[in-house]
């Protein structure tokens, strides 16, 4: 495992890599925008820990989409002190972990980095934003609160989890969690997502769940 630091305090940055290295990890420093987006094209990080406002490299380019691109298996984790919603939709949209509160210890991000190595492999997890769902344990979160869900919203989450940010179609949304031979009401997506809605949003601040008024539905940050 490697690991790319890019933070705003060197001093900072250095104390990351020490503790890193003294773990058995390579890590990199980058100095600069330009250093960044070239140590990005040349070498396959596994994890790029990068602050908020170095995660642009320009106006039409930023250090995610080059990561992404380049190496579609590595992981970013984003370092923000505040974090607007349309900040954190972006984040996660690229599929950037994000750690809001920049006083964490080295040590929490170390288990987090591990944390996210153990799942990158698997196809039964999904995370989004504050809501993970992992399909071999039946297991929904919400932040900390574990959620219950039937079969079939638990099949209907997973289905929005597996297409973030898309917008789904009632049709297409029947077509791929609910049996065509059974007898399906016209309204039963539209009912299954209200019962879904209040489990999965109601009491939370950030509402995830999104209407797209005559069209179907999303999941996204509000």
């Amino acid at each position: 495992m490697e690991i790319m630091i890019f933070f705003k305090d060197l001093d900072i940055a250095k104390k990351y890599k020490q503790f890193f290295s003294d773990k058995l990890i390579d890590c990199d420093i980058a100095l600069s925008v330009q250093d960044a987006s070239a140590k990005a094209m040349l070498f396959n990080y596994s994890f790029y820990l990068i602050d908020k406002d170095l995660a642009l490299i320009g106006e039409d380019l930023s250090l995610m989409d080059l990561v992404t691109s380049s190496h579609s298996s590595s992981k970013i984790i984003i370092f923000a002190d505040n974090v607007t919603n349309e900040d954190e939709k972006v984040f996660y949209v690229k599929g950037a972990s994000l750690i809001q509160n920049y006083s964490e210890t080295i040590e929490n991000v170390y288990k987090k980095v591990n944390s996210l190595l153990s799942l990158s492999n698997r196809d039964d997890f999904f995370v989004f934003s504050d809501l993970s769902l992992d399909r071999d344990r039946r297991l929904v979160l919400r932040g900390d609160k574990e959620i219950f869900l039937r079969n079939k919203e638990f099949n209907l989450l997973e289905y929005l989890m597996r297409n973030v940010g898309k917008v789904l179609s009632r049709d297409q949304i029947l077509d791929n969690v609910w049996d065509r031979e059974a007898d399906i009401f016209t309204n039963t997506v539209d009912v299954h997502i209200h019962i879904l809605r209040k489990k999965i949003d109601e009491g939370f601040e950030k509402k995830i769940i999104q209407t797209i008024p005559c069209i179907g539905y999303k999941l996204d940050i509000c």
